[in-house]
């Protein structure tokens, strides 16, 4: 059964839009139906959702899947409404709401530490990239885009159902720099990648594109790589597309 939302219910997903209230509820949305379905395959299920009427018709199976799995309600509007609710530029039709994970660190496999990785499509596929290969946390600083950011979490896909994520300060390497060794992505002067032996815990820590990795991190890095690419015709990679190249010699080496 599907209801009608009230005053209260729209206003509060509003809020979401904004990170301050993602952060103040603990919550963040998902508009895209194949993530909400795999979010279920992996156990996550959503607080409240939001269907057009359209989507209904035309995802019945989905809707009565997550209506077995919650035990609060769907609720149901005129197309052009949810439309006007959505973030994203081509609205498919649901809008579910989540909780956020708890705030933890797996620090027995290897993580990814964002440093000031500002756009949330490059923080979506970085995440995306690492459930794919092997890493159990992903770490954003103060300077990078939230997570939870919808365009973040349109990029991220299921991965972010499937990782841990965190939000940590310069004082994280404190303790982490005793744990697994820092490595950083270089564009020119670091080991070639192809020649480096992957250690079995790592924290690799990713950089800006425009500023690379802050002055404060430098110092703490055991080695710094270089994906070796043809720099007369391109200088640098995206830093999304990095990563993913850096983790996947990372997995191969496993």
């Amino acid at each position: 059964m599907t209801f009608s939302p009230g005053p209260s219910r729209l206003t509060h997903f509003r809020k979401l839009h904004k990170k301050k209230y993602r952060d103040e509820f603990s919550e963040f949305i998902v508009e895209n139906p194949l993530i909400v379905r795999d979010a279920l395959t992996l156990g996550s299920i959503p607080r409240e959702v939001f269907i057009s009427k359209s989507f209904k018709k035309n995802y019945e199976d989905l809707v009565i899947l997550v209506q077995q799995k919650m035990s609060s309600s769907v609720y149901e509007l005129e197309d052009r409404a949810l439309e006007g609710l959505a973030t994203l530029e081509q609205p498919q039709g649901i809008i579910a709401i989540y909780n956020k994970q708890d705030d933890i660190v797996d620090d027995t496999q290897p993580i990814v530490f964002l440093n000031g990785v500002a756009d949330p499509t490059n923080v979506g596929a970085i995440m995306r990239s690492s459930a794919a290969f092997g890493i159990a946390t992903i770490i954003t600083d103060e300077f990078s885009a939230d997570p939870y950011n919808p365009k973040a979490v349109s990029a991220a896909k299921e991965s972010l159902f499937s990782l841990h994520v965190a939000r940590k300060t310069m004082s994280f390497f404190d303790s982490i720099k005793k744990r697994m060794p820092l490595i950083s992505l270089e564009a020119h002067t670091g080991v070639p990648l192809e020649s480096f032996t992957w250690p079995k815990l790592f924290c690799l820590v990713v950089g800006s594109e425009a500023h690379g990795i802050d002055n404060r991190i430098k110092p703490l890095i055991t080695t710094k790589l270089t994906i070796q690419s043809d720099t007369q015709k391109i200088e640098s990679l995206n830093v999304g597309v990095a990563t993913a190249i850096a983790l996947h010699a990372s997995y191969k080496k496993k």
